[in-house]
């Protein structure tokens, strides 16, 4: 899976072929169907061994089986990783045809797609498959979003209750840091995901499970592991209920390399993603003339420090739109505060660093805070920059007491945090939006 940017209102995708079904009905009203090639010999031999396989009896109203999730990692002594996804699905349903109407893959200035294929194998035998030359190319624009992050969309033939579809891509990827999750469980039962991991000589890992078992790996050579997992059931969604990526069972994966060129994509503890971050937004929050000006101009006549933050942060949500432009490292890195302040627009990090700016001039620190806007995506155990969301975590000086502050964490060495989401319009200076309550961030401090 390619690592998604940090953006307030991006959705976060569980897996490719989980998309929209919009999306997808969209592609076909676009592309019209697929131009299948039929044929009884078509499909690889993986496909043919999964939908072979006898499944074991699930309830009546299961809309699809996952019969194997495999996914191949190489990483390479340059940094670049080519990882090749594998998956077949049983449709059981008709209902199933929007779930599992194609494949959708990411890909960037960083990421390449080195090839795609699908299939679809009817209860006949016969075998219809589509290729690359099929497929729908798109970018990413939802009103809000401006960025380099485009798709590929392929459509399987006749998705269709008894048909087994399956599809297989290769992508090349240099990412920002050496880190990567495995999403073994569905919404649909899962009968047999595999994870592959081949790593150059000298290089080192390590892996960490949450909501399932930690599993040994299989070793397959010197310095290949294969992790694997069986029968896995489904997620049913529930009313009201968390995000299901907080209940599914997933593991994440960190590399090491003995390359010294390569060390700083390394993420192994909480402090190397703060260092990270901050080598990213050294010089962001420095204060224009034009900033000066708007903050004195505020806040003339206020004497009171809270009055003081309530009018920057007032002025922030009311005036400063959203509008995010992530192009590259952009998906990560904010942009200056100055830029912000002259266009009146930002994303969730870009209102963050204009807000700190501001708040600098009148005395007052803050700090950026990096979380995830679905509770139980950030795990204490597990360093990770795989965040959706930054906001501020303001110093409080000892000198302001005000009862009405209720969103406060007390830190031993930074002292009173008064947590604040600049890009929420509607939650007010010392309150939590119900989304970031009970959860966990990081507080990127000097």
């Amino acid at each position: 899976m390619t690592m998604g940017e940090w953006s307030c209102k991006k959705p976060v995708w569980p897996r490719p072929i989980r998309r929209a079904a919009w999306l997808v009905a969209a592609a076909a009203v676009l592309c019209g169907a697929p131009r299948a090639r039929a044929g009884h010999n078509d499909a690889p031999d993986w496909l043919r061994a999964a939908a072979a396989e006898k499944l074991p009896d699930y309830p009546k109203d299961t809309k699809a089986v996952v019969l194997l999730d495999d996914v191949q990692t190489t990483v390479q002594s340059n940094g670049e990783i080519d990882t090749r996804y594998r998956r077949a699905i049983r449709l059981l349903r008709p209902e199933a045809r929007q779930d599992y109407r194609g494949v959708s893959v990411d890909f960037d200035k960083e990421t390449k797609i080195l090839s795609l294929k699908a299939w679809t194998i009817e209860a006949t035998g016969q075998v219809l498959a589509v290729g690359e030359k099929d497929a729908m190319e798109r970018s990413f624009f939802n009103g809000d979003i401006y960025e380099d992050l485009h798709e590929k969309v392929l459509l399987f033939s006749e998705p269709n209750p008894g048909n087994v579809v399956g599809y297989e891509y290769v992508q090349r990827h240099r990412p920002f840091v050496f880190e990567d999750d495995w999403r073994f469980q569905d919404t649909d039962p899962v009968r047999d995901a595999r994870y592959s991991l081949a790593l150059p000589v000298g290089w080192d890992f390590t892996d960490a499970w949450f909501n399932h078992p930690a599993v040994p790996p299989q070793d397959a050579g010197t310095s290949q592991h294969v992790w694997e997992v069986r029968d896995l059931p489904a997620i049913d969604i529930e009313r009201d209920m968390p995000s299901w990526r907080s209940v599914a069972g997933w593991a994440g994966f960190k590399y090491f390399p003995n390359n010294p060129a390569l060390r700083a994509k390394t993420t192994g503890s909480w402090t190397d993603v703060g260092l990270w971050y901050d080598s990213l937004t050294q010089s962001s929050r420095i204060a224009s003339p034009q900033i000066k000006q708007k903050v004195a101009e505020l806040t003339s006549g206020i004497a009171d420090p809270i009055g003081k933050m309530r009018a920057l942060t007032e002025f922030m949500q009311r005036n400063i739109r959203y509008y995010a432009i992530e192009i590259g490292i952009g998906g990560y890195q904010p942009h200056p505060a100055a830029e912000v302040f002259a266009h009146q627009y930002g994303d969730c990090k870009d209102k963050a660093t204009l807000l700190s700016s501001m708040l600098h001039e009148i005395g007052i620190e803050s700090d950026y805070v990096l979380i995830d806007t679905n509770r139980g995506f950030v795990h204490p155990s597990y360093p990770t920059i795989d965040f959706n969301h930054a906001i501020l975590a303001i110093r409080l000086p000892d000198s302001v007491t005000d009862p009405s502050l209720y969103a406060v964490v007390n830190d031993p060495k930074l002292g009173r945090l008064l947590i604040f989401d600049p890009t929420n319009e509607f939650v007010p200076l010392g309150y939590l939006p119900s989304y970031l309550q009970d959860s966990y961030g990081l507080v990127v401090a000097p």
